[in-house]
């Protein structure tokens, strides 16, 4: 939209003004391996302190695009004003500015897009980092900047926390981004686990959050499949957590059940499961078709099914008083991640 390139330093002189010489030093040392090691580590902070400044321009180029859509705005607005004689013609203000909001950021993103090459998701999530509310973000853009953490944590935090006001998200940003006890960074891994269990928590203290999570859960059950070019594919089913869970139970149990039995020795744990869960949904009748040739198209077990399938469970870690009513924790689903007390009893 900008007549005018921006015109940036050269970036790799931008990296070395954001750290000083001593940064560098241990990269002239004997020691190899330790040298790699503090390359790696400066060459990650130099990245996010860049991201960092990457968010700004995606803040300034949203407000260029911002204040020109407004200009073009203004007589629209007035003429959706003036009454009866463009009524039926305009939509009305508040239409107008949704609309006009809703086309300035497609036009950011579709400009990265053709700039940079960037996929499409990453540049809206890269602009709803930018965009959000000051008491949502500084922190997190505050770490960014420092070299403490990088942009795929920040930008998923920020993402996911939507579901909180401003000020509760950007407390309970800080703390899941925060490092461990012993200084080190917090992984993916840990900072989703604590992001996973602030929201529970947080629906647990919020029955209206909660009722609209539930609601959330509801409306996003989903099937679809999609295949690759080696000639497998994949099946996702959406659905809510507790039986998501239980489904994934019953088919591990059977297929331990069936390596249990003796044989099987050709395909791994992973491959029987996936064997089994086709079988229960193409056919429903507790067969499981191998693919070694000797036995081609005959049923793996030799009563022809699974045997007695056993019933289809979850396993929670729950306090006694949220079991019993008594309050509203969530609980933990091992291996999966939180539920509200609701959904525990």
């Amino acid at each position: 939209m900008s007549e005018q390139p921006i015109h940036s330093p050269d970036p790799v002189s931008a990296a070395l003004a954001l750290c000083p010489d001593e940064a560098l030093a241990p990269l002239s040392g004997a020691d190899q391996e330790a040298a790699a090691l503090a390359a790696i580590v400066l060459i990650e902070q130099l990245k996010a302190r860049l991201d960092a400044l990457a968010v700004s321009a995606w803040r300034g180029l949203y407000a260029g695009y911002a204040r020109e859509a407004a200009e073009r705005l203004v007589p629209l607005v007035e003429a959706a004003r003036a009454g009866a004689a463009v009524r039926g013609s305009l939509p009305g203000p508040a239409a107008l500015r949704a609309q006009a909001a809703a086309a300035v950021r497609g036009g950011v993103v579709a400009e990265v897009m053709a700039a940079t090459g960037l996929p499409e998701g990453e540049c809206w999530r890269r602009l709803r980092l930018a965009t959000a509310e000051p008491a949502r973000s500084e922190g997190l853009i505050a770490m960014l900047a420092a070299g403490e953490a990088d942009l795929a944590r920040v930008a998923r935090v920020c993402d996911e926390a939507s579901e909180l006001d401003a000020e509760k998200a950007g407390e309970v940003a800080l703390r899941v981004v925060a490092p461990c006890r012993d200084g080190s960074v917090a992984s993916h891994a840990l900072v989703g686990r604590r992001l996973r269990r602030a929201l529970a928590q947080h629906r647990a203290d919020d029955p209206a959050a909660a009722a609209k999570h539930a609601e959330r859960a509801k409306r996003a059950r989903r099937t679809s499949a999609e295949l690759f070019d080696d000639g497998t594919g994949v099946v996702r089913i959406v659905g809510e957590a507790d039986r998501v869970c239980s489904v994934m139970s019953r088919i591990d149990a059977l297929a331990r059940g069936l390596r249990a039995g003796g044989g099987y020795s050709e395909v791994t744990l992973d491959q029987l499961r996936s064997d089994v869960a086709f079988e229960l949904l193409m056919r429903g009748d507790g067969r499981v078709v191998s693919d070694r040739p000797e036995v081609d198209g005959a049923v793996m077990a030799q009563d022809g099914g699974f045997g007695a399938a056993p019933p289809a469970h979850a396993d929670v870690i729950v306090t006694l008083a949220t079991l019993l009513g008594c309050d509203d924790e969530p609980g933990e689903l091992p291996g999966f991640g939180f539920v509200s007390a609701s959904h525990v009893r």
